[in-house]
C-alpha cells in the first residue's frame, strides 16, 4: 500500500476518483511519477502554499491573462488586429484591464495594500509591453479565439486519444490560411526553462499541453499546419515551437496516454523520483523518506519488494 500498487478496496476507491476528463496537468503529473498523480489526483492531497504579503504569482498572472482576453477579444471584435503600439492601444489595454484589477481588489486578492499601488502600477507597465511585442511580432495569423475551452461544462467537446478524454483551455488560438498557432501565456521570462516547456523531443513523453492543445485547436482549421507559442508576459516576449506533425503525432500520443491512464486505472501508481526537489508531498512519500534516512531509495518499483 506504500509503493503504489494498488488492488480491492484501495484500487476501486483510487479507480473512482480518477477523473473522466484529465487535464494536461494532471497528465505531465501522471507521466512524470505515477505516486504522485496517486496521491495529489484520487487521494485529493495537495501543496496549498505559504501565505505571501505580495500579490499571489498565480493570481498576478489571472488579472494578466484576463486583461488580455478583454482586450484582444475587443480588437478582434472590431476588425483592428494587430495592435500598432501607440498611446491609444495601450490606454484601452489598459481601460480593459481596470474592471479586473478593481474586482481584484474589491475581493482584497491583492496582498499587503502598503505594496499594492507599485505593484498594480508595475502589472499595468507589463501589460504596456505585452502590447507592444503583439505590434512587434504581428506576422499575418490574427486570433480566432481566447480563452478556447473545451471538455468539461465547456461548449465544445473533450479531445478523445485512444479512449482517453482530455479537457482544458486554450489561452489563444490565432490563424490565417493553412495555418494554426497555440498561444499560451506565461508568466515568468523568456528563459532556457521557457523553451523546454516546447521541446518537441519531449512530447507525449512528459509534455503534454502543447500537443494536446495544438490537435484541440486543429479542430477549429482541420488540415492546417500547427504550431505552438509561448508569450512570456514578464517581458511580452514569444518562444515558438518547430512545425509538429499532427497526424502522426497523434498516434503516437494517443498510445500513450492509453498506457498512461490504463495503468492507472490498474492501480499501478509506482515512485519515479527524478524531480523530488520540487515536489510538496515528500512526507508521505516512502521514497522521499528513505532518502532522508540515508537509505538508497531503489529503482522504480524496487519499494513493493522492501
Amino acid at each position: 500500500p506504500f509503493a503504489g500498487l494498488l488492488a480491492g478496496a484501495g484500487l476501486a476507491a483510487a479507480a473512482a476518483r480518477l477523473p473522466a476528463e484529465w487535464s494536461p496537468t494532471a497528465l505531465e503529473t501522471l507521466a512524470r511519477c505515477p505516486f504522485r498523480a496517486l496521491l495529489s489526483t484520487a487521494l485529493g492531497l495537495a501543496d496549498e502554499g505559504a501565505g505571501e504579503l505580495d500579490l499571489d504569482p498565480r493570481d498576478a498572472g489571472s488579472l494578466l491573462h484576463a486583461a488580455l482576453e478583454r482586450f484582444v477579444a475587443g480588437r478582434v471584435a472590431r476588425g483592428a488586429w494587430p495592435p500598432l503600439d501607440g498611446e491609444a492601444d495601450r490606454a484601452e489595454a489598459r481601460a480593459a484591464a481596470g474592471e479586473v484589477l478593481a474586482r481584484f481588489e474589491a475581493d482584497g486578492r491583492v496582498g499587503d495594500p502598503a505594496a499594492w499601488a507599485a505593484r498594480r502600477e508595475e502589472l499595468l507597465h507589463q501589460l504596456d509591453r505585452i502590447v507592444a511585442s503583439e505590434a512587434r511580432f504581428a506576422d499575418g495569423l490574427a486570433p480566432i479565439g481566447v480563452e478556447v475551452a473545451f471538455g468539461g461544462a465547456a461548449p465544445r467537446p473533450p479531445l478523445e486519444l485512444a479512449g482517453v478524454l482530455v479537457r482544458g483551455r486554450i489561452d489563444r488560438i490565432d490563424a490565417a490560411p493553412g495555418r494554426v498557432r497555440v498561444i499560451d501565456y506565461k508568466s515568468g521570462r523568456a528563459t532556457g526553462a521557457a523553451a523546454e516547456l516546447l521541446d518537441g523531443e519531449r512530447y507525449g513523453v512528459d509534455l503534454f499541453q502543447p500537443p494536446l492543445y495544438m490537435l484541440a485547436a486543429l479542430r477549429e482549421r482541420p488540415g492546417a499546419a500547427v504550431e505552438a507559442e509561448l508569450r512570456t508576459l514578464a517581458d511580452g516576449e514569444r518562444i515558438g515551437s518547430k512545425p509538429w506533425d499532427a497526424a502522426a503525432g497523434r498516434a503516437a500520443l494517443g498510445a500513450r496516454l492509453a498506457g498512461m491512464v490504463g495503468a492507472a486505472r490498474g492501480g499501478r501508481f509506482p515512485i519515479l523520483a527524478g524531480e523530488c526537489s520540487f515536489c510538496a508531498l515528500g512526507a508521505v512519500c516512502r521514497s522521499e523518506g528513505r532518502r532522508a534516512g540515508g537509505e538508497d531509495a531503489g529503482p522504480p518499483g524496487d519499494e513493493a519488494a522492501a
